[in-house]
């Protein structure tokens, strides 16, 4: 069993007082302040349902301003760090995760569920930003937490089922990534957009594996799930177009690998800054129109891709990674997959056997916690 740090008591003296100070910060904030971080906070999610995150992020942070120091902070701050990581700012996110998690540590009454939630986000982050000895010491606490907490639902367990298969992907053990990816998809309903999530992600592991018929069935799931919820332009339509177009291209059917990689270039264009994955799509989008005899057409995607590469830090965006917010609503990380043409750039770290041993060591612990 890993080692789990006690949660604060609330009768050992001295820990009584956050939660006394939550009370009184509630009991004295007048009603109109909490009237305006509830509709601030609506109209962020409202933003962010629509792919409009630079606008969810204005109304979460004007939140925040509102939110004070009761409970009311941490749900802000979640609020602001998942807005940040959609818009691929990572340090950013991280700072808001890590003050989460800070908040909710000083606060007696905070439960094992909140603080798992929060170990969860932050470790999430830290895989993004390649911090995956800090990931991986969070996500063992988070693990020996939610084994501990009342209550837990299918949900939770299927969002950390895959958060582990994709680091088992980013490990390059594909095989073992499907496995994880499989019982998480078992405990979402079908049609939901995490369910959607976890279906891209089967789908690039099985593309990975040259498994084409069982990738492009997951992934014709998860398309039309997510155009049917989410409209054909929402920023997070971009990584399963993605891994269609490369599906295509593998095929060699050219001009459906042609178009797909048009649709990811037009949606990624919109975002807030053109980053390292848009420049990767822009150089396959060249192969397949060298392939087509465009070559005109080629060389001037080529140039974008250098110009971006040239200009752009690479995103460290893998694959869809499961948020635990508060609300209970699971957010999916917004981008491309950073990979090489055709995606083969996944390597095994030099850590990869102790991280896989270590992930395997978990799963009777997360089985015990889905049998309570």
């Amino acid at each position: 069993m890993p080692y789990c740090p006690p949660l604060p008591k609330v009768c050992n003296g001295r820990s009584i007082w956050p939660l006394l100070g939550t009370l009184v910060v509630g009991l004295l904030t007048p009603p109109c302040c909490l009237a305006n971080w509830e509709l601030l906070r609506a109209e962020g999610a409202q933003f962010q349902k629509e792919g409009r995150y630079k606008e969810a992020l204005d109304r979460y942070e004007a939140a925040l301003a509102e939110a004070g120091t009761g409970s009311r902070l941490p749900l802000s701050l979640t609020d602001v760090g998942v807005a940040h990581r959609l818009l691929g700012r990572y340090g950013d996110a991280q700072a808001a995760f890590a003050r989460t998690l800070a908040v909710l540590e000083g606060d007696a009454s905070s439960t094992g569920l909140q603080i798992a939630t929060a170990c969860n986000n932050l470790a999430v982050t830290e895989m993004l930003l390649g911090r995956y000895t800090k990931a991986q010491r969070l996500y063992e606490r988070a693990f020996a937490l939610y084994e501990r907490a009342p209550g837990i639902v299918d949900g939770q367990i299927a969002d950390l089922l895959n958060n582990v298969g994709s680091e088992y992907h980013r490990l390059g053990l594909y095989r073992e990534a499907k496995g994880y990816f499989t019982l998480a998809l078992e405990r979402w309903p079908e049609g939901t957009l995490e369910s959607a999530a976890v279906l891209t992600n089967y789908g690039s592991s099985a593309l990975e594996l040259r498994d084409t018929a069982d990738a492009e069935s997951a992934l014709s799931r998860a398309l039309l799930i997510r155009n049917g919820i989410l409209g054909p332009d929402h920023p997070d339509m971009a990584k399963t177009l993605y891994y269609l177009a490369v599906l295509a291209h593998r095929k060699h059917d050219y001009r459906l690998a042609r178009e797909l990689y048009g649709r990811v270039i037009s949606i990624e264009q919109r975002s807030e800054a053109p980053n390292a994955d848009l420049a990767i799509c822009w150089a396959n989008y060249a192969m397949v129109l060298h392939e087509l005899h465009q070559k005109r057409e080629a060389k001037e995607a080529e140039r974008h891709s250098q110009e971006i590469l040239a200009a752009t830090p690479p995103r460290n965006t893998i694959i869809d990674l499961l948020l635990l917010v508060p609300q209970e609503i699971a957010t999916t990380e917004s981008g491309l997959p950073n990979k090489r043409r055709l995606g083969n750039s996944h390597q095994r770290t030099p850590t990869s056997t102790g991280l896989c041993q270590w992930w395997e060591g978990m799963w009777p612990a997360l089985r015990k916690a889905k049998s309570k």
